[in-house]
């Protein structure tokens, strides 16, 4: 009969008579009536086999700041079931875990090794799996315009609206720039430009606060049509050119006929020491 690490309770029961029948062909053949259950760990199995931990991470790599999804709910034990989680995660707080799976998020660029232990009905442990985790910085900062205002971004995960003050729906973003002299700032103290329906505006803190910045008239070269009021433009493109910065401005004259103005301003840095400052634009005669 069969010997440890079978149990007492096993063995009576592969004894039992009516735990085989008779076959005129086979002879005796046992039938596993008493095997009722999904875990072995119930049957009496005192010496089983050592778990296997494993883990999934997704993203990996993964860039700073976006929440990482770990899980070791795909480790088994070949003769029984996983019963306990014991996780390390270096470099994060916290830095350790029992769930079967969570979430992790890390501020700071670099490569950390997430570990895992799984632990058995029998109370076995897994040889630790480990799984590296690369966190890079952001792939992309700066700003995005939209019909619904500017937002900054980094790493193309989280985008913050950068449009106080604004008047929602009336403002039509058509173009934005960092000024060349702070492009390489922190994003709280990049100079940004922007330009769309009705103004030119710039901000010296990142997006905080904007300050306008329109031409105080449009000259009319047309007969037909009367001087447009600021209100009326439409400002495009931006374009930083050494110290100058040039905009077009648009307008739709009477006549249904769209007409455009084309400005530069040589003072634009001025607005790098006072945010209140007046830039003055002058109109390119083509």
């Amino acid at each position: 009969m069969p010997t440890p690490p079978f149990s007492s309770n096993l063995q009576d029961q592969l004894t039992d008579p009516t735990a085989w029948k008779f076959s005129s062909e086979l002879g005796p053949v046992f039938t596993p009536r008493f095997f009722c259950c999904t875990d072995s760990n119930a049957m009496g199995i005192t010496g089983g086999k050592e778990p296997v931990a494993v883990i999934e991470l997704a993203a990996n790599p993964a860039f700073e700041g976006e929440t990482v999804n770990y899980s070791g709910t795909d480790s088994y034990d070949p003769d029984g079931s996983i019963t306990a989680y014991a996780w390390l995660f270096e470099g994060h707080t916290p830095a350790s875990g029992t769930a079967s799976s969570g979430t992790l998020n890390y501020a700071s660029a670099g490569t950390y090794t997430i570990q895992l232990i799984v632990t058995d009905g029998t109370s076995l442990d897994s040889s630790p799996a480990r799984v590296e985790l690369e966190v890079k910085p952001p792939l992309f900062e700066g700003y995005l315009a939209t019909s619904a205002g500017v937002f900054y971004g980094t790493g193309g995960v989280t985008w913050t609206g950068k449009n106080s003050g604004l008047s929602g729906d009336d403002l039509i973003v058509y173009d934005v720039k960092i000024d060349p002299v702070t492009q390489d700032n922190p994003e709280a103290n990049k100079t940004v430009w922007r330009c769309g329906r009705g103004g030119i505006q710039v901000s010296r803190d990142g997006g905080a606060t904007w300050t306008e910045k329109n031409p105080t008239s449009v000259a009319n070269t047309w007969s037909d049509s009367p001087p447009p009021a600021i209100s009326d433009l439409t400002f495009r493109q931006l374009l930083f050119a050494g110290s100058q910065l040039y905009v077009i401005a648009t307008w739709q004259e009477g006549g249904g006929d769209w007409r455009s103005t084309l400005y530069y301003t040589d003072n634009a840095p001025d607005v790098l020491s006072d945010a209140a400052a007046t830039v003055t634009w002058v109109e390119v005669v083509l």
